[in-house]
């Protein structure tokens, strides 16, 4: 039961992925790691990965085993505090909003476009991961801000119940809606501030101008692949202080940073 109720969260989550270039299609992608995703649950972490994942059934709780780890296998590494801050908090909302939260399973069960026996969520994350072909402009499914914004009021309904809310939750929630408005007006200057593979598509696209060339001339140039491939790989660059992303950063050009830092130790 639980994982039909949160693998509709985890294939529209795309704001978990960093951004990435698919070889040699020249696609762009959300995220890379649901390329990787072979079944809908179970899985390995090295093979057969699962987009619900019961590969590290752990617990990290000293003596204690009374609480897991969940293993977030779809996200990717993130630069952006802002973009780090939402994959994880709105996780930890919707992980609480599928446990305590009955009319959500009502909610789910009424959304027809995952329709029973609902056997292709790795098609349909995979489908949803593609947010630009060669040369098109970048275009979002509404089955994810639809499927997201279930989640979301979902996770309002249960912090609406607590007698005691940590400070960095009404942040997140607000976080959490802007950005779905963002994706579903797609305004550009605002996702490109602040999610990873928005600002990625940016500076990539920039580059392709200033190559004197274009996402559509992608396809087949094995030379301008290897060089995104250098971009990106500096962008992750944590201990680079001339990264792509703190150059970005020093421009002036993002608004990634969060006012406030979740407390592990602070529970919803």
């Amino acid at each position: 039961e639980f994982c039909d109720r949160i693998l509709p969260f985890l294939v529209t989550q795309i704001y978990a992925g960093a951004g990435a270039v698919l070889f040699p299609s020249g696609q762009f992608l959300a995220g890379s790691r649901p390329i990787s995703m072979e079944l809908s649950t179970g899985g390995s972490t090295t093979d057969h990965r699962a987009i619900h994942s019961t590969a590290r059934e752990e617990h990290h709780m000293g003596p204690s085993n009374s609480c897991y780890r969940y293993h977030q296998i779809l996200g990717d590494g993130h630069r952006s505090h802002f973009n780090l801050s939402l994959q994880f908090g709105a996780m930890a909302l919707a992980l609480k909003a599928v446990i305590f939260d009955e009319q959500l399973v009502d909610e789910i069960s009424q959304l027809k476009e995952f329709p029973p026996p609902r056997n292709d969520w790795v098609g349909i994350l995979q489908k949803l991961n593609v947010l630009a072909g060669p040369g098109q402009p970048l275009a979002i499914d509404p089955l994810i801000g639809k499927t997201q914004r279930v989640y979301l009021e979902a996770a309002r309904r249960v912090v609406a119940t607590l007698d005691h809310v940590a400070s960095w939750i009404p942040r997140l929630l607000d976080d959490w809606q802007q950005t779905l408005d963002a994706l579903e007006q797609m305004n550009l200057g605002w996702l490109s501030s602040r999610l990873d593979s928005f600002i990625k598509y940016k500076f990539f696209s920039d580059f392709l101008a200033q190559a004197g060339t274009s996402w559509q001339d992608l396809p087949g140039k094995l030379e301008l692949f290897n060089r995104l491939a250098l971009l990106d790989h500096s962008y992750h660059e944590f201990c680079n202080s001339d990264s792509v992303f703190r150059r970005l950063e020093e421009a002036g050009v993002l608004a990634h940073r969060v006012d406030e830092v979740p407390d592990p130790g602070s529970e919803p």
